[in-house]
């Protein structure tokens, strides 16, 4: 996430002043989660809350004087996680290739799973299948995905990611290993033809 940009603030005070007492809020863009005072305050008079309040402390209550102070204000946005990246589990694979995907626990309903296959050996490009997999309620109860694909007979590898859609839309690397298989009894579609004849 970018850096916050803090919006110029201009506030007035009429002194005397008390403790605690609001100066004014400040703003930034990026959802910050902490604020600073970084200069213009080497006595301590003002303060500033993680939301971007500036207040007076006791020493600015005090010491106050009429005047112009210029503070320079910092905002900072905490880091966002990004997904632990999935581990990729086949379970069986003649027929259909079954498939076990364990996700971190920030991972639940309403995020998603894409789980790539392509020919053995290949850079990924073209794809011989890409679902991508909303995880719905209960699905996740135990951190695990499954999932089955059907495919030709042949010789392929697997790859897996995990999307934080409802949370930070966020993407994990790709799975730590490639899963290879192999399909060997999936049946091929045959189609018959039917000629009749009326007389």
């Amino acid at each position: 996430m970018p850096d916050p940009v803090v919006t110029d603030g201009n506030f007035s005070l009429t002194l005397p002043v008390t403790t605690g007492e609001s100066v004014g809020a400040m703003t930034a863009t990026n959802s910050p989660t902490s604020w600073s005072i970084i200069a213009g305050d080497p006595n301590g008079y003002y303060a500033i809350d993680n939301a971007g309040n500036i207040t007076v402390t006791l020493s600015g209550a005090s010491n106050l004087a009429a005047g112009t102070n210029i503070l320079t204000v910092q905002a900072t946005a905490a880091a966002i996680a990004v997904p632990t990246t999935p581990v990729l589990s086949l379970v069986s694979a003649t027929t259909t290739a079954v498939f076990t995907i364990d996700v971190d626990n920030t991972i639940g309903a309403g995020d998603s799973v894409e789980l790539q296959v392509q020919v053995t050996g290949g850079s990924w490009s073209p794809l011989v299948s890409d679902t991508v997999h909303t995880i719905t309620a209960g699905e996740d109860a135990a951190n695990q995905i499954n999932l089955s694909l059907g495919l030709p007979n042949g010789s392929y590898d697997a790859r897996a990611q995990v999307t934080d859609t409802v949370g930070t839309g966020l993407t994990s690397a790709w799975s730590n290993t490639v899963v290879n298989f192999t399909i060997s009894g999936a049946v091929s579609t045959q189609i018959y033809f039917l000629a009749i004849e009326g007389f």
